[in-house]
C-alpha cells in the first residue's frame, strides 16, 4: 500500500508501479537538478522483504481471469479459500510466503470459494483448503486440507524442482542495496 501526498492510497501492482516511477522521478531530480528527495512514500524507500514483487506473483482468482492466469507459462499455484475456513488462515500465509520466495517463478491464485461460487463449482471444489499445482495445462500436485509438514515440503520440492534454481535472495539483496543508495543520495554508486 502507498499513500501519496494527495491522500490517495493505492495497493498492490498500482503501488509498485507508482514507486517504481517515483524513484525514477527522484534519480532524474538527483542527477539533472542536484535536488533533494520530494513526494517519495515512505513504503518506496521501504527496503525489507521482496515487496517489489507483491503483485508479480499473488493474484485472486476469478472466471474472467482463469484461463489468462494458467496459460501465462509460469507455474500456478491454485488456493481454494473462505473466509470462513480455520485451516485456510494457518495454510495460506505459509503459501504466501513460500511462493513469494520463489523469487516470481511461480504465481499463487487465490481463488474465493464464497465469491466465486459458479467457478468453484466448475473446478468441482468439496473441500477448503484445495492447493493444486498446474503447469502448461497439466496439475503437477495437489492436497486438500492443511498437510503434514513433509508433505508440504515435498509439494515445495516439486515446485522448486520446476523452476530451476532460487536465485531470488541474490536479486533482493542487490535491489535493497540500490534502494538503499538512492535513498541515502548515492544516486551513481546505485546505477
Amino acid at each position: 500500500m502507498v499513500t501519496l501526498r494527495s491522500g490517495r492510497i493505492l495497493l498492490g501492482q498500482r503501488a509498485v508501479q507508482q514507486c517504481m516511477r517515483m524513484r525514477n522521478v527522484v534519480e532524474a531530480r538527483k542527477s539533472l537538478l542536484g535536488g533533494p528527495e520530494w513526494a517519495v512514500p515512505r513504503r518506496c524507500l521501504r527496503t525489507s522483504g521482496a515487496w517489489w514483487q507483491e503483485a508479480a506473483y499473488k493474484q485472486e482468482v476469478t472466471m474472467s481471469n482463469l484461463n489468462a492466469l494458467l496459460s501465462s507459462g509460469t507455474p500456478v499455484v491454485l488456493l481454494a479459500t473462505a473466509a470462513w475456513c480455520g485451516p485456510c488462515k494457518t495454510l495460506k500465509p505459509a503459501l504466501e510466503k513460500d511462493i513469494g520466495a520463489m523469487g516470481g517463478k511461480v504465481t499463487l491464485g487465490i481463488l474465493d470459494i464464497d465469491k466465486e461460487q459458479e467457478l468453484a463449482t466448475q473446478m468441482r471444489v468439496q473441500s477448503v483448503p484445495l492447493v493444486l499445482a498446474v503447469h502448461e495445462g497439466r496439475t503437477i500436485d495437489q492436497f486438500v486440507g492443511v498437510p503434514a509438514p513433509d508433505q508440504y515440503q515435498a509439494f515445495l520440492a516439486k515446485l522448486r524442482d520446476l523452476v530451476g534454481p532460487d536465485q531470488a535472495v541474490d536479486e533482493d539483496t542487490e535491489l535493497r542495496d540500490a534502494f538503499d543508495m538512492v535513498a541515502s543520495g548515492d544516486v551513481q554508486q546505485a546505477a
